[in-house]
């Protein structure tokens, strides 16, 4: 992690960026899996461990709240690169402190990774993100839809083979618990809604707002608090009313966060949507925390690795697909929508009819008269 976010920082190109995310994306996906299996393997009774796997929910939620502050100061005083630089120090200390401070956890039996399971799982999961996004943002498109039976039939292939190794990369036999299943379920749909809600939230304080990173950062910090606050009491919650419930009671709060923020006007909105932006978090903070607990607790001793995993992916792969998804229908809509303006050269007004961000990015270029026209 250290290494790939010291190659992003000083990257020379897009591409190059690129590149160095997606191995940083890699390497800090190894991250939350071994954090989470560790402490199943290290608190065994059931009440210590939900309260230690809340006490790691918040702490990642912490790392939340503080990331867009941290990173809004860093671009508002130093270069773009300044943010990937922040892991590096981090990434130094945890090699330095982990082995004298962590206990060591290994499956003797655990077998080779199978590079075709990775490869097929990549095949599965980006033709369908593509597929997604094509037909959000465009409409009907055989090629989109191509991609997206490509992808199934792959993932079908994919199956088939964990079906028939000895160690395979995805363990199916930890779906044959109904609550294993079920809890890996509200984890992926609570994250899809949260990934495209992130996407927008955060467009709405810089570019509609016109608030500064820090200053969007800063905003973001409550519904953080609330986050930590909602999954320290969850533990406590259980011990009176059913798992379930539980449960549910913070996803119906969540869902009352998102009918207050439906309701935000351009202008003025401010309040009311970090008000909704607070609900939501406290609502989806015992989900996220009761959730992970319920994955890690359904599995085996001996599988508590791969169950650790697959809570991180389902998590994982729930944002990806909330924003290609939501973010797409938001694109969409605001291509139907825009009305631009008659006057715009052509590269302003094909970039004012793609996006908000591209008509932002064209009304820099403009004259202060062509570039109000475009805004407006």
């Amino acid at each position: 992690v250290g290494l790939t976010s010291l190659l992003a920082a000083y990257s020379t190109s897009a591409e190059t960026l690129i590149a160095t995310r997606a191995l940083l994306g890699i390497s800090a996906a190894t991250l939350m899996p071994s954090t989470l299996a560790l402490i199943s393997n290290m608190f065994h009774d059931p009440q210590e461990r939900g309260r230690a796997i809340a006490v790691w929910a918040s702490c990642f939620m912490a790392g939340t709240a503080l990331g867009p502050v941290v990173g809004g100061a860093l671009l508002e005083y130093f270069w773009w690169g300044s943010v990937f630089l922040l892991g590096v120090p981090i990434m130094v200390i945890l090699l330095i402190l982990a082995p004298i401070l962590l206990p060591e956890y290994r499956d003797a039996h655990a077998g080779k990774v199978d590079l075709l399971s990775v490869a097929l799982s990549l095949g599965a999961i980006l033709p369908v993100i593509y597929g997604l996004k094509e037909l959000a943002k465009y409409g009907w498109d055989p090629l989109a839809a191509g991609a997206i039976v490509a992808g199934l039939v792959v993932g079908a292939l994919f199956v088939s083979r964990q079906r028939k190794l000895e160690s395979p990369l995805l363990d199916l036999r930890l779906f044959s618990s109904a609550s294993f299943s079920f809890a890996l379920v509200v984890l992926l749909v609570s994250m899809v809604a949260m990934g495209g809600f992130y996407l927008f939230i955060t467009g709405y304080f810089q570019m509609v707002e016109g608030l500064s990173p820090m200053e969007a950062g800063l905003w973001m910090v409550p519904s953080a608090i609330a986050s930590i606050v909602s999954a320290q009491i969850a533990p406590t919650l259980v011990k009176r009313l059913p798992l379930g419930v539980v449960i549910g009671l913070g996803l119906g709060i969540g869902a009352v966060g998102y009918v207050l923020i439906a309701f935000v006007d351009p202008v003025g909105g401010l309040p009311l949507l970090v008000a909704g932006f607070i609900v939501v978090f406290f609502g989806s903070g015992p989900a996220g925390a009761l959730g992970t607990n319920l994955v890690v607790s359904s599995a085996p001793p001996e599988r508590g690795g791969s169950a650790a995993a697959l809570s991180s992916i389902s998590g994982d792969l729930g944002v990806a697909l909330g924003i290609a998804a939501l973010g797409s229908v938001g694109s969409a809509v605001y291509r139907s929508q825009v009305e631009v303006p008659d006057g715009l050269p052509a590269g302003a007004a094909r970039a004012t009819g793609d996006s908000l961000e591209s008509t932002i990015v064209a009304a820099q270029q403009l004259s202060p008269e062509l570039g109000g026209q475009a805004l407006a």
